[in-house]
């Protein structure tokens, strides 16, 4: 999204009715971010986890 602002693009979802000039569409796009954010994280730490315990289980990773 700040790639967006610094050139000076707007993202509009036709079929959502978000506009990233309006407040509530910059608040919405703020909340979809959030949500892929959190997704990320939470992969990358069940794929650590998961690395880990084949690791203790003596697993040949590859």
């Amino acid at each position: 999204m700040e790639e967006f602002n610094r050139r000076s693009a707007h993202f509009q979802a036709l079929d959502l009715g978000t506009d990233s000039r309006t407040p509530a569409g910059k608040m919405i796009i703020g909340v979809f971010f959030s949500f892929n954010q959190y997704e990320r994280e939470n992969n990358r730490e069940k794929s650590l986890a998961g690395i880990d315990l084949a690791k203790q289980q003596s697993k040949h990773l590859g």
